[in-house]
C-alpha cells in the first residue's frame, strides 16, 4: 500500500512538472509571434484584387487631429533601413516621393482611429493615392523595433524587397493615447517626385479631419461613466463617445469626439446639455442622450442620481438637500469624514459656529465674553464674536453653556438676532394659532418663531401642526433651517 501511494505521488509530480514546462514553452512561443497590436502584415494592390471605385457609403467627420509628426530624420532613417535590406537582396533602392508622403501622412492619422489597412471610410488603403501599391503598418517606440518586426512577416518582407517599387512614402505620428508612435509606409511603382524634407510637409497637422463610414461606427464606453450626480456637470465625452468598432480594427478602443454631432437629452427635466456638450444633472431619473449623424441615430443611457458625501445620509431622506447644501457651503461639517449623524443633538456652540462660518469666520475684537468659554476650544472665536454682536446672550450667571443642546425656539431666536445684525427686515409675522402647541412657546421666543414661520425658516412638525418649541433641535433640523434662512432671508 505504501509503495503504491509513493508511485502515485511521483506520478502526480511528473504531471505537474510537465504542465509547468508546457506553459513556459507556450508562453515563449506566444512572445515570439508578432502581435496584432504592434504590426499588421503588409498588403499590396495586386494580391488584394483592389480596383478603384466611387465610395457610395454614408460618411461623417469623426475625428480632428491637431498634433505633430516626428522629425524628418525618422523618415530618412526608415528609408535607409529599407534600402539597406534592398541592397543586400540585390534590388534597386527606393526614394521618398512627395505624393506618397502626403498619402502616408493621411494614413498615419487615420490609423489612430482604425488600426487596419481598411480606412475609416470603409475603403482599402489604396484609395488614398493612385500610386500606392503596397502598405505596411507598425506601432512601437522606435524605427528599428518596428522594422525588424515587419521583416519577420513574409507578406511584409515581400513588399519591402519588391524590385518593381521605386517610390516610398512614410507617415509617423505620436499616439495621442500615450506611448509609442504610429508608423505607416507605402510603396509605389511610379517614378518618385523628390522634394526638400521639412519644407513641403510641415511637422504640425492642424485640425486634420478623419471621415468614417456610419455603418462602422459604434460607442466606445469601456472607460466612460453613463451616470452623473444631481447638480454636477460633465462633458458628453465622459458619458458617450463614438468611434470605429473595436472588432474591425481598433484594438486600443480609441475615443473620438464627433465634431459634427449635436447631442440632445431625451427628457430635459432630468438633465440639460449645452452647445459645448456639457451635461448638468437636474433631478434623479433615467433618460438618454442622442445624436443624429446623417440618417442614423446614436443614443446611450444617462442616469442622474443623488449621493451624499456621508454614508448615513440617504438620497430619499427629507434632509438630504439641506445637509448637502450646508456641507458644500462649508457651514456644517460631518462628525467624521464619512458620517453626518443627522439625529444627533445640536449644541449652542455648534449653532454659533455655523453662523460664524456664514460670516466668513471673523476674528473677534472683544476679549473673553463668557466665563465658561475657554480660548483652547474650537468655538472660542465664534462665541465671543456672536456675543459681541448681540446675536447670543449668556445666562444670568455669566455663562454661555456651549455644550447644552439647543432647542428649536432658541435656534429661531438666534437666527432672528443674526438677521437683525445683518440688517435684514425682520418685521414679518405669521399667525401661530394653527399650531396646537402655541401656548408652549416661551414668551421671549414668540416673536422669533412667528418670524421664522413667516419667512419659511421654520416649518411645523407632525404634518405642520406643532412647532415643538422646547424640543431639542437635531443636526438634520438645523441644516434645514440654515438652508431655509439662506434661501428665504439671504446670507
Amino acid at each position: 500500500m505504501k509503495k503504491e501511494l509513493k508511485l502515485l505521488i511521483i506520478g502526480l509530480i511528473i504531471i505537474a512538472v510537465y504542465i509547468v514546462l508546457s506553459n513556459i514553452n507556450t508562453t515563449k512561443a506566444a512572445n515570439n509571434r508578432p502581435e496584432f497590436n504592434y504590426v499588421i502584415h503588409g498588403v499590396n494592390r495586386e494580391d488584394s484584387g483592389y480596383t478603384d471605385s466611387e465610395n457610395t457609403r454614408e460618411l461623417t467627420t469623426i475625428y480632428k487631429y491637431a498634433g505633430y509628426s516626428v522629425a524628418p530624420n525618422s523618415w530618412t532613417s526608415l528609408c535607409n533601413k529599407i534600402n539597406y535590406e534592398r541592397r543586400k537582396a540585390g534590388v534597386p533602392e527606393v526614394k521618398l516621393d512627395k505624393g506618397l508622403m502626403e498619402a502616408m501622412k493621411t494614413r498615419a492619422i487615420e490609423s489612430i482611429v482604425r488600426w487596419n489597412h481598411v480606412r475609416p471610410n470603409g475603403e482599402m488603403c489604396f484609395s488614398v493615392n493612385k500610386n500606392l501599391d503596397a502598405e505596411e503598418m507598425g506601432w512601437g517606440l522606435g524605427t528599428e523595433e518596428i522594422f525588424n518586426r515587419l521583416m519577420e512577416i513574409p507578406e511584409s518582407k515581400k513588399n519591402i524587397l519588391n524590385p518593381e517599387y521605386k517610390s516610398l512614402g512614410v507617415g509617423i505620428v505620436y499616439n495621442p493615447n500615450g506611448g509609442g508612435l504610429f508608423y505607416i509606409f507605402g510603396f509605389g511603382k511610379n517614378e518618385p517626385e523628390e522634394f526638400e524634407l521639412g519644407e513641403e510637409l510641415p511637422y504640425q497637422y492642424d485640425d486634420y479631419e478623419v471621415s468614417a463610414c456610419l455603418d462602422e461606427l459604434d460607442y466606445i464606453t469601456s472607460r466612460k461613466s453613463n451616470s452623473i450626480k444631481v447638480g454636477n456637470k460633465t462633458n458628453i465625452s465622459e458619458v458617450c463617445d463614438i468611434g470605429i468598432k473595436q472588432e474591425i480594427g481598433n484594438p486600443w478602443g480609441t475615443s473620438v469626439t464627433i465634431p459634427s454631432a449635436k447631442w440632445e437629452i431625451e427628457d430635459k427635466s432630468i438633465a440639460s446639455i449645452d452647445e459645448n456638450g456639457d451635461i448638468t444633472g437636474l433631478k434623479v431619473g433615467e433618460t438618454k442622450v442622442y445624436t443624429m449623424l446623417g440618417s442614423k441615430k446614436y443614443e446611450c443611457p444617462l442616469i442622474v442620481y443623488k449621493k451624499s458625501h456621508f454614508n448615513d445620509i440617504g438620497a430619499d431622506t427629507w434632509y438630504f438637500d439641506s445637509v448637502e447644501y450646508c456641507y458644500n457651503n462649508g457651514l456644517i461639517m460631518g462628525t467624521s469624514d464619512t458620517t453626518f449623524s443627522p439625529n444627533n443633538n445640536l449644541t449652542r456652540a455648534n449653532l454659533v459656529t455655523i453662523l460664524w462660518r456664514m460670516e466668513g469666520s471673523p476674528k473677534s475684537q472683544e476679549g473673553q465674553k463668557f466665563s465658561d468659554v475657554k480660548s483652547q476650544e474650537y468655538y472660542y472665536d465664534a462665541v465671543n464674536w456672536a456675543g459681541s454682536k448681540g446675536i447670543v446672550n449668556g445666562y444670568e450667571d455669566g455663562k454661555f453653556r456651549p455644550n447644552n443642546n439647543i432647542t428649536r425656539e432658541q435656534l429661531a431666536t438666534i437666527l432672528m438676532n443674526y438677521a437683525r445684525f445683518k440688517g435684514k427686515d425682520t418685521s414679518s409675522r405669521a399667525d401661530l394659532s394653527k399650531f396646537k402647541d402655541q401656548n408652549g412657546i416661551s414668551s421671549y421666543a414668540k416673536e422669533s418663531i412667528s418670524w421664522a414661520v413667516a419667512k419659511k425658516v421654520m416649518s411645523g412638525k407632525v404634518n405642520g401642526t406643532m412647532t415643538d418649541p422646547r424640543g431639542t433641535a437635531i443636526r438634520a433640523e438645523a441644516a434645514a433651517m440654515i438652508q431655509n434662512y439662506c434661501n428665504y432671508v439671504g446670507r
